[in-house]
C-alpha cells in the first residue's frame, strides 16, 4: 500500500459562469455519471454504477476509467442537495497518485442574468509520497481547467430558451 503524505493537503478552487439557467444546468449535473462525461468528454469511458447505486441513490458507488492510461477510479457521492444543487464525492481508493480526496460542486443563480449559472467547484486531496508535488500539482491545474472549459463549452451549445423574467 502506498505512503500517504499528511501534509500538505491541497485545496483546488474553481468557478465560472455557465451560459445556461440554472435548472437546465442542475437537470444535467445532479448525476455525476453525466457530469463526469461533460468533464472529462472522451477522457472517461465506461462509466458504471456499482452495487446498485444510481443517481437517485445516495451515498452510490461508481466506476469510471480514465483515458489515457485506462486507470480505472472508483468514487463514491457521499451527498446531494437539491435545494442548494450541490453535490459531493469522494475517492474509495487512491486514484492518479491522490488519496483522501473528497469534491463538491455548487451551482447558484445569477439574480440579475437568469439565464446563466454560477459553478463553483471545490476539491481537498493527499498525495501519495512517492509522488513529487510540484510536477503532480502542475497537470492536475491544468486538468481542472481543461474540465471548467469543457462544462462551459457543454452548455454553451446548448440552446436553452431563456426562462421568464
Amino acid at each position: 500500500m502506498p505512503k500517504i503524505r499528511h501534509q500538505p493537503r491541497y485545496h483546488f478552487y474553481r468557478s465560472a459562469v455557465l451560459p445556461a439557467p440554472l435548472n437546465d444546468v442542475w437537470r444535467e449535473m445532479r448525476s455525476f455519471a453525466r457530469t463526469l462525461k461533460i468533464a472529462f468528454r472522451e477522457q472517461v469511458e465506461a462509466i458504471n454504477w456499482c452495487d446498485g447505486g444510481s443517481t437517485d441513490k445516495i451515498p452510490s458507488l461508481i466506476q469510471f476509467t480514465v483515458q489515457p492510461g485506462g486507470q480505472k477510479i472508483i468514487e463514491e457521492v457521499i451527498g446531494r442537495d437539491e435545494m442548494e444543487h450541490s453535490l459531493t464525492y469522494r475517492t474509495v481508493e487512491q486514484a492518479l497518485n491522490i488519496v483522501d480526496y473528497v469534491a463538491s460542486y455548487t451551482l447558484k443563480p445569477i439574480t440579475d442574468e437568469p439565464d446563466q449559472t454560477f459553478l463553483e467547484w471545490t476539491r481537498d486531496f493527499s498525495l501519495t509520497e512517492d509522488t513529487e508535488p510540484q510536477a503532480f500539482l502542475s497537470f492536475y491545474s491544468a486538468s481542472s481547467e481543461q474540465q471548467l472549459a469543457n462544462v462551459k463549452a457543454h452548455f454553451k451549445r446548448i440552446n436553452f430558451p431563456p426562462p421568464p423574467r
